[in-house]
């Protein structure tokens, strides 16, 4: 079409006529680039935040449509203002467009700005229900050492340090309560059994401050961070005294839960939405997937300094939007805290925004459906109405 309209333009001498080859020239430019669109499915990270929406491709296609509609419109509106009737016609019109055009982009604009503002007070929540769920592992873990302690015969063996009777009555404990480990220590605290490995015993957990209150007498639960095979590991760990008869305190349990992908999976299939934990800036567990679409990104150090410094250091809530992965994702930060109140990591929940947007966007294409279809007629009303003002000025 473009190129029909230029040779008319300078073969056949109707000048006129160039405002619309270049509009249509940019009309089919812009059906071209449109074409991007076909590989947003791809895996590859590079290839995707070119042709994702809102990325540079999709803004250029977009400024294309709306300077080639612009170019047709400019040469239209000239056109036919060269009668008065059409002038006034023209004017009503172009006053019409106008008003529906503000009306529709700011609804437009307010819409976006409300469904991503409801998003981010449901990803508030969502962290929320990820804090509860880790508050419930603590639960669990500190039930679990209250019934170990709780055991007569364990406190017996304990008093009497018959580490073989210990062996024999806790046998089958981590498989049962579904533990990662457990530790006996005597009032002084020192090590009489280590669940995970019974070989692995004598030395002194007295500096451990969670053996120091369950020795006194406080039965309490925390997070911990310890060194994993590539990445750190965040570690739930609950501690219960063990009395004797008379009440007085002669030793402890600690038992431990190491938080990975099972934990996290699970809440993603509980809400829907992406779910990570991180040790101190580190990703230690998460339902996010590499760019080969297999691995999990663990290890990865998070790089946003205004995020570190809010939730690690400030140890305030964060809400906001990130690059994850090489995606733009709508995501929520709650600091994790150990027994001594110090931060040692971060929970993350995370939508990406693309389809926030998308759902958004359904809304969009119907707004102006009911835009255009009111501009149609309204093309009536405003004809009879301007042929009636021309009468009455002839």
């Amino acid at each position: 079409m473009a190129v029909l309209y230029w040779r008319r333009a300078t073969t056949g001498l109707e000048r006129h006529l160039k405002p619309i080859a270049r509009g249509f020239l940019l009309l089919g430019l812009a059906d071209l680039v449109s074409l991007a669109s076909l590989l947003r499915n791809t895996t590859n990270p590079v290839l995707f935040s070119w042709v994702a929406a809102f990325s540079w491709v999709w803004w250029l296609q977009h400024a294309l449509v709306l300077t080639g509609v612009i170019i047709l419109g400019s040469w239209t509106w000239f056109y036919l203002t060269e009668r008065f009737f059409s002038q006034l016609y023209m004017i009503f019109m172009g006053m019409i467009v106008i008003v529906f055009l503000l009306v529709s982009v700011s609804f437009t604009s307010l819409l976006l700005r409300n469904v991503q503002s409801d998003s981010l007070v449901n990803l508030d929540t969502a962290a929320q229900v990820l804090n509860y769920a880790l508050g419930s592992k603590q639960a669990e873990t500190t039930a679990a050492a209250q019934q170990l302690a709780g055991n007569s015969q364990i406190a017996g063996a304990i008093a009497n340090k018959q580490r073989d009777q210990l062996i024999s009555l806790s046998g089958n404990y981590l498989a049962a309560k579904k533990l990662t480990g457990f530790t006996i220590t005597n009032q002084s605290g020192q090590v009489l059994l280590r669940g995970e490995d019974n070989e692995q015993w004598g030395d002194s957990l007295s500096e451990d401050s969670l053996v120091k209150r369950a020795l006194i007498g406080l039965d309490q639960s925390t997070i911990t961070v310890h060194e994993g095979v590539g990445a750190p590991i965040i570690q739930v760990r609950s501690a219960a005294a063990v009395k004797d008869t008379g009440g007085n305190v002669i030793g402890s349990i600690i038992t431990s839960l190491d938080l990975g992908s099972a934990f996290v999976d699970g809440i993603k299939q509980a809400t829907g939405l992406q779910s990570s934990i991180y040790a101190n800036d580190t990703l230690a567990a998460t339902t996010l997937v590499a760019p080969d679409g297999k691995s999990r990104p663990i290890g990865v150090k998070l790089t946003n300094a205004h995020i570190k410094n809010t939730v690690l250091t400030q140890g305030k809530p964060y809400s906001g939007t990130i690059n994850l992965q090489h995606r733009q994702m709508l995501a929520a930060f709650l600091p994790i805290k150990d027994v001594d109140n110090s931060i040692t990591g971060m929970l993350l929940v995370a939508q990406p925004q693309s389809a926030i947007l998308l759902t958004a966007g359904r809304s969009v294409e119907l707004t102006f459906l009911l835009t255009a279809a009111l501009l149609i007629l309204s093309l009536a009303p405003i004809y009879f109405i301007t042929r009636s003002l021309v009468k009455q000025l002839d």
